[in-house]
């Protein structure tokens, strides 16, 4: 039964860290196509799960790399979420996803997002994640 308990706490692990990442990625993509309506409950979300990701990866390392592992089924539920709330065509979103793992659990220096003209994401300067 213990053997059991271990990996269903693993299990759990697992679907936490893919929900912290599905929702900071949905929260990214909006940031980025969405200019207009970025909110500070959106800059919230992304810090958030940044540091919840942060967190659960120092506790547990190996997560890390599962993470990385499952980012493109992840975007997949990612990408569907904003089409639902927005209303966008469905090409506004890219198909694969627009940024590399790194990109995704970088922390900008206000600790929240910011953008350049064409909308993208803070990759720096970088304080990484883990």
């Amino acid at each position: 039964h213990i053997a059991e308990e271990v990996a269903d706490m693993g299990k759990s692990d697992q679907r936490e860290v893919q929900s912290f990442l599905t929702r900071l990625v949905l929260h990214l993509l909006k940031w980025q196509v969405q200019r207009r309506q970025r909110s500070a409950s959106w800059r919230s979300s992304i810090a958030d799960s940044r540091v919840q990701l942060k967190r659960i990866f120092k506790q547990s390392p190996s997560l890390r790399k599962f993470a990385a592992e499952c980012l493109a089924e992840i975007y997949v539920d990612a990408r569907h979420q904003p089409l639902i709330e927005t209303g966008l065509d469905p090409s506004t979103f890219p198909l694969e996803c627009p940024y590399t793992f790194e990109e995704i659990l970088v922390s900008c220096p206000d600790d929240f997002v910011s953008g350049d003209s064409a909308g993208r994401v803070c990759i720096g300067p970088p304080e990484r994640l883990g």
